[in-house]
Parts: structure tokens; C-alpha cells; sequence
């Protein structure tokens, strides 16, 4: 029998920008590991898509991570789905800064194990 999965949409803040993402917790016990998965390279979103190559990975895979017991978060990047900024204007360092203010904020939620993040 698969876990119960509570699926929620998230918004946070990396300097000033809102990113739009999405958080899945499996019912359960009361600290997991969380999983981050971080979009592709190029105009992806959360779940791995491209505006013209639609392959939902990441919906997937985010299924059987949390088969496992992960909590798992995705985001879709700077000016992609429903997150604030400019993709085009991006660089390495922003989407290294968004990356690193995705694992604070899946830290922080209730039930993650804040030492077992990755």
C-alpha cells in the first residue's frame, strides 16, 4: 500500500525574488530525510518540463522518493511557471543563491530531519 502524501504549494524568498515550488511530506513519522531536486539546465520547470518538452521526471521520481519515507521540494526557476524574476537575466550565482535558500527553507518545515537534507 503507497503512503498518504501531503502535496503543498510553497513560495519563497531568495533575495527579493519569489520562487513558486512544491513540497511533498508522506504521513508518517515525525522527522524524515528531505530530498531537494533541482530543475535541469535550461527554461525548466518543477517538474523537469520544458515549454516544448513536456517528461514530468521529477513527478515521478518525487513519487518514489516518497514511497521511500523522503519529503521531498522542487521549484521551478527565476521567471519560469509561477516564480517571480527573469530567467534570461540569471546566472550561476543566482540559481546557486535560490538553490541555497531552497534547502533553508526545506530545513525549516515541519517534520524534516534538519540533518539529514540533501
Amino acid at each position: 500500500m503507497l503512503p498518504t502524501v501531503n502535496q503543498q504549494s510553497i513560495s519563497f524568498d531568495s533575495h527579493g525574488i519569489q520562487l513558486s515550488g512544491t513540497l511533498t511530506i508522506p504521513e508518517g513519522a515525525s522527522e524524515r530525510p528531505a530530498i531537494l531536486l533541482l530543475p535541469g539546465s535550461g527554461k525548466i520547470d518543477r517538474d523537469d518540463n520544458a515549454k516544448t518538452l513536456k517528461i514530468n521526471l521529477f513527478t515521478e521520481l518525487v513519487s518514489t522518493l516518497n514511497e521511500l519515507g523522503f519529503i521531498t521540494l522542487r521549484y521551478d526557476k527565476r521567471g519560469v511557471g509561477k516564480s517571480q524574476g527573469d530567467y534570461w537575466s540569471c546566472g550561476f550565482e543566482d540559481l546557486l543563491v535560490d538553490a541555497e535558500q531552497a534547502i533553508s527553507f526545506l530545513s525549516k518545515q515541519p517534520g524534516v530531519d534538519s540533518n539529514k537534507v540533501f
